[in-house]
């Protein structure tokens, strides 16, 4: 096997545990609504309102992939994030707050 080709597999090893740990996808895959039932991984309910909130770095990922999977009249806004100033992005109706460690 040539460097190149090492390479080249090191690298799309690396892209699919990058991909793997996706808090965006990750996030989106475990939330589904069925009806009036609402799936966030194993646990389903019949929740009129949702508040949204997320803390940590993965934050903003994590907000925008919930607020894409819950129809927009069941969540209470504002939703809430705590983030870190590099992680920090604007989330229609939402609002980010910045932290750090103690």
């Amino acid at each position: 096997m040539s460097l190149d080709s090492m390479r080249e597999e090191a690298l799309a090893f690396f892209n699919v545990g990058v991909s793997s740990a996706d808090p965006y996808r990750i996030t989106k895959d475990r939330i589904a609504i069925s009806g009036t039932q609402l799936k966030i991984g194993k646990t389903n309910g019949k929740w009129p309102k949702i508040h949204i909130i997320a803390i940590g770095k993965a934050a903003c990922n994590m907000l925008q992939a919930t607020i894409e999977q819950i129809p927009d009249e069941k969540i209470v806004h504002p939703v809430i994030g705590i983030t870190n100033e590099e992680n920090a992005k604007p989330i229609k109706n939402s609002k980010i707050l910045v932290s750090g460690h103690p």
